[in-house]
């Protein structure tokens, strides 16, 4: 991502600390570009020299289908609430069988 050594040891502290980590952010590149990122990040010990190995992936994929998973939930429960109520107007007689089956069969 173009970053120094230097830049990145705040970073390093707290992977010597935990041994590996993972989070998910908004990532800007050296650049100035964003992009939602996971961030995975573990200690290395090659040939008695702790290295840190790092990777970052570009979720932006996984972000809009988690968001379109997430509005079809919503959408859902907000169906199941809808159809929930007009059962309860029906059995309290409010709504007859023919108009309540109208309604679902129009959504």
């Amino acid at each position: 991502m173009g970053y120094t050594r230097e830049e990145l040891e705040p970073f390093q502290e707290d992977i010597r600390r935990c041994k590996a980590i993972r989070s998910r952010l908004e990532h800007r590149t050296k650049g100035g570009e964003t992009f939602p990122a996971e961030v995975r990040a573990a200690l290395v010990e090659l040939e008695w020299q702790e290295n840190i190995c790092t990777m970052v992936l570009d979720i932006t994929k996984r972000v809009e289908a988690e968001g379109e998973a997430l509005d079809f939930v919503t959408a859902s429960k907000r169906r199941e609430r809808w159809i929930r109520q007009l059962i309860a107007e029906a059995t309290d007689g409010k709504v007859g069988v023919a108009e309540l089956l109208d309604a679902l069969a129009l959504e």
